[in-house]
């Protein structure tokens, strides 16, 4: 005997659709990561609760049951909880934000508690959605720490920037006195003497013999050695307090410039000199002319006794940096003095091989410094 099937043998009964809504309403209750509390609405009591509320309070799930929310820590004691429920049946709704908590298992818990009144057939229920929220007000916490200690570290380092500022500002102010005492106070007595003995030199010429002669020379050549020293020693100074104008510099231009400005000054040199065309680069230019003049006047000076003197100023590439070069076939210095090169005062060859006051290169460290 066949069975006619229709559509209406391969609905499901009413029965099958109530067990299917259950087993999903179970798995929602069970997966999500809030603790969820059910109540009954009359009683105030526990009918159900999830596996993350029993994890989180480290109760058994019979423990729950039956009981109260202030009983298992939820509400602080028992006229709270009254105060609550009525709040719940005045608007169906109540939310606390921060609620303390004291669990089983994790000590003192910070939740966020949510509950509402639902209808379920012909009762009433409760939902209560506890969420753990201690690890984000500790979180919080630890950025108002930090914000806190980042507003100190601020104020402080301000008050330490404010206090260099005003040293900054006090020791400037003692360089502009001392440069202008070394202007002025020192530079007069220098006048005084080369101008009595450029007199002396004049008018008792031919009372002298050679070697007076020769004395009074030296005289003269020391106190203007002497007044070339304060010059460039107040050039230095000078610089620390400059400010700096960025612009385009063509140091290929600049360059011929100078060396062209050399060879005017000594015509019969032979010098070869190799400047690389198109150097530019940003930066102060008047400060950029102070540095080439310095180093291209040394690379002139120490070649001074070769007999055909070569000098290139060009460019490499080192470690991904663009080096500017001044090289010469000159005089030279010995390595292990090389950290010497660039002090105040500090000279690698006599005043009697090649003149000077030992301050270009300094002068030139400071202006690299100064472009950083």
């Amino acid at each position: 005997m066949r069975v006619k099937k229709d559509k209406e043998n391969l609905r499901p009964s009413p029965l099958e659709n109530v067990h299917t809504s259950e087993i999903r309403y179970r798995r929602l209750f069970e997966s999500t990561q809030d603790g969820i509390l059910i109540l009954d609405a009359v009683t105030r009591r526990i009918t159900d609760v999830n596996s993350f509320m029993i994890k989180l309070l480290g109760y058994s799930y019979d423990e729950f049951i039956g009981k109260e929310l202030w009983e298992i820590g939820l509400l602080k004691d028992e006229e709270a909880s009254k105060t609550a429920f009525r709040e719940l049946q005045l608007n169906g709704y109540i939310r606390y934000e921060d609620l303390p908590l004291e669990s089983k298992s994790k000590g003192r818990r910070e939740v966020e508690f949510v509950s509402n009144v639902y209808e379920e057939g012909d009762r009433s229920v409760i939902q209560c959605n506890i969420r753990d929220i201690t690890e984000r007000r500790q979180a919080e916490e630890e950025v108002r720490r930090l914000n806190t200690e980042l507003e100190q570290h601020v104020q402080e380092r301000t008050s330490q920037l404010q206090a260099k500022t005003i040293q900054l500002q006090a020791a400037n102010k003692e360089l502009e006195a001392f440069s202008y005492s070394v202007s002025h106070d020192l530079r007069a007595p220098l006048r005084h003497i080369n101008g009595f003995s450029q007199a002396l030199q004049e008018d008792y010429a031919d009372k002298l013999d050679d070697v007076g002669q020769g004395y009074l020379k030296e005289l003269r050549g020391a106190s203007q050695d002497m007044a070339q020293l304060i010059d460039d020693v107040l050039h230095l100074a000078r610089l620390s307090r400059s400010q700096m104008l960025w612009e385009d510099v063509n140091l290929s231009q600049m360059a011929e410039e100078i060396i062209a400005e050399l060879q005017k000054r000594e015509p019969l040199r032979q010098v070869k000199v190799n400047v690389k065309q198109r150097l530019v680069t940003t930066g102060d230019s008047r400060l950029l002319k102070i540095m080439l003049s310095n180093l291209i006047g040394n690379a002139w000076k120490f070649t001074s006794r070769k007999k055909l003197a070569e000098i290139d100023i060009g460019q490499e590439e080192n470690n991904g940096e663009t080096c500017y070069f001044i090289r010469d076939n000159g005089a030279g210095f010995d390595m292990k003095y090389a950290d010497k090169l660039f002090g105040v005062f500090q000279r690698l060859h006599t005043t009697s091989e090649f003149e000077g006051t030992g301050i270009g290169l300094a002068v030139c460290k400071k202006i690299v410094e100064n472009h950083g």
